[in-house]
C-alpha cells in the first residue's frame, strides 16, 4: 500500500509491504497474524505554525525524518460473524533530523484494539456494528463507535461516532464483485472544529482473486 496524509503542518508518505498468515483453531474460528514493513517520511513545515514571535527564524524551516524504516504487527481472531483484534502499527520511534517535533507528530506510535459483529437483518440487509480503541498516539485513549448497513451485498451506508470528538457518515459501492469505492465524511464538534471544519476520505479497492472461497467476511469496508 501507498499512503499520503497531511494534517496541518505535518505531512507523511509511506510505502508498506503487508503479509498475513491464517490458522484454523476450530470449526468456526480462525486466528490471523500480520506483519508490516514500512518505508516512510514525515515532514513538518514550521512556517505554517502560529508562534508568539513574528517571523521567528527558528520556525521557518521544513523539518523531516528523511527515509525512515519501521515495522508493525497485529493479531485477529475471527469467525464468519464476529472478530476481535489488536495491533501495533509502528514499533520504533520517529526521529527528526533537526529538532524535536513531538508536539506536532506522535513519535512513539501506539496500540489499537477493535471488535465487531455481522448481524443479518434480513435476506438482503446486513448490519455491522464495531468499536475501535486507540491508545498512545500523543493523547488520551480514543474510542470510535461505528455501524454500517449493507444492502444486497452492494451498497454500504453507515454512521461513525468518535467519543468526545466527531461524528461522520460512510457510503460505499461494490461494482461487479471486484471493485469497491467508498467515501467517509467527518465533522468535529470538539475544540478541533476551530482549525479543521471537516474531513473527506475516499477509498478504492480492487480484488484480483474472484474465487468465492478465498473471500473472508466483510468486516472493515
Amino acid at each position: 500500500t501507498i499512503i499520503s496524509d497531511q494534517t496541518g503542518p505535518a505531512r507523511s508518505t509511506s510505502v508498506n509491504l503487508i503479509g498475513a498468515s491464517h490458522l484454523k483453531v476450530s470449526r468456526n474460528w480462525k486466528v490471523s497474524a500480520g506483519l508490516k514493513i514500512s518505508a516512510l517520511n514525515y515532514t513538518v513545515n514550521t512556517a505554517d505554525l502560529e508562534t508568539t514571535v513574528s517571523n521567528d527564524p527558528d520556525m521557518m524551516h521544513t523539518i523531516t525524518t528523511g527515509l525512515s524504516l519501521n515495522a508493525g504487527f497485529g493479531f485477529l481472531v475471527y469467525s464468519k460473524k464476529m472478530y476481535a483484534g489488536f495491533s501495533v502499527p509502528r514499533v520504533s520511534f520517529l526521529r527528526f533530523d533537526q529538532a524535536n517535533m513531538g508536539y506536532v507528530v506522535d513519535k512513539k506510535g501506539g496500540y489499537i484494539s477493535y471488535a465487531g459483529v455481522n448481524l443479518d437483518l434480513s435476506r438482503d440487509l446486513e448490519l455491522r456494528p464495531s468499536v475501535l480503541a486507540i491508545y498512545g498516539y500523543a493523547g488520551p485513549v480514543s474510542l470510535d463507535i461505528n455501524a454500517i448497513v449493507t444492502a444486497y451485498k452492494l451498497i454500504d451506508l453507515g454512521l461513525t461516532y468518535h467519543v468526545n470528538g466527531s461524528i461522520g457518515a460512510i457510503a460505499g459501492l461494490t461494482i461487479k464483485d471486484r471493485f469497491y469505492v467508498g467515501y467517509a465524511y467527518t465533522y468535529p464538534f470538539n475544540a478541533l472544529h476551530k482549525v479543521s471544519i471537516q474531513s473527506h476520505e475516499v477509498a478504492l479497492r480492487f480484488m484480483f482473486n474472484k474465487v468465492a472461497q478465498s473471500r473472508g467476511p466483510r468486516f472493515f469496508n
